[in-house]
């Protein structure tokens, strides 16, 4: 007989809302695991709580190798310091968000470039709960930079490999003139 009853409004209201809140569950799920930028969850200690598959296929890692790990472990040396300083700054509130170029270790010693971006994550009642930070991989993008430098490195000196051989080119003509003379 229970099992035929109708809920009442204010059951139906709450089932309405569990319905509501499984439906947004779906969306957050695709928006987060299905992006194609790099998304980590970094809890108040840093310590990474989520990522996403885009961030695990970047570093070439499986998930049980990042999760409840320090972020630090996954920036290069030199870059630990001043990531950490910025994060603080977004936990404090004393900025809204920060945008940094960082290296990350990959598997196999590959070091990716990325720009990262990371803002606060706040509860229902504005407490800081931990940052997300998104990663956009620029390690393609730096690589053509360095090619590019190179490039204008060697088409500076051709004309200077043209003038020094100009220059030995017409020491000698005037030197066969005189001997011609002589």
């Amino acid at each position: 007989r229970d099992l035929v009853r109708k809920p009442s409004a204010p059951e139906s209201t709450a089932i309405a809302v569990a319905d509501d809140a499984k439906a947004l569950a779906r969306r957050l799920y695709w928006l987060f695991d299905e992006a194609p930028v790099a998304i980590v969850l970094l809890d108040l200690h840093a310590n990474m709580s989520d990522c996403n598959g885009a961030f695990l296929k970047m570093l070439g890692l499986h998930k049980d190798d990042v999760l409840a790990r320090p972020f630090s472990d996954r920036l290069a040396v030199e870059d630990q310091s001043d990531a950490n300083a910025q994060l603080s700054k977004v936990v404090m509130g004393i900025m809204r968000a920060a945008h940094l170029e960082v290296r990350l270790a990959s598997v196999g010693g590959r070091e990716v470039t990325a720009s990262l971006y990371a803002s606060r994550m706040e509860d229902a009642f504005g407490e800081v709960t931990g940052l997300i930070v998104h990663f956009i991989d620029t390690t393609e993008h730096k690589h053509l930079e360095v090619q590019f430098a190179q490039s204008q490195k060697m088409q500076s000196t051709r004309p200077l490999a043209g003038g020094i051989a100009h220059g030995f080119h017409n020491l000698p003509t005037p030197m066969v003139g005189f001997c011609g003379l002589l």
